[in-house]
């Protein structure tokens, strides 16, 4: 029986890709546990979470001017 961690992750992995998660994204929930650690696999996430939340801020922000002109 497969190890439920790696199910898990690849459920995730489903998941993500049908909600058009980029590459980026999907090759680190499929590294995980596989060709990366724990930590290493956090730091990715937290990084790639900074990252879109600094690009939605500037695509609200931008949608927030031109909404005021």
């Amino acid at each position: 029986m497969e190890n439920k961690e790696i199910i898990f992750a690849r459920k995730i992995y489903i998941c993500a890709s049908l909600l058009g998660a980029q590459s980026d994204l999907l090759s680190t929930i499929g590294s995980w546990r596989q060709e990366i650690n724990d930590d290493m696999t956090f730091e990715c996430l937290d990084a790639w979470i900074e990252s879109k939340i600094k690009e939605q801020k500037q695509v609200l922000n931008y949608a927030i001017m031109s909404r005021k002109k």
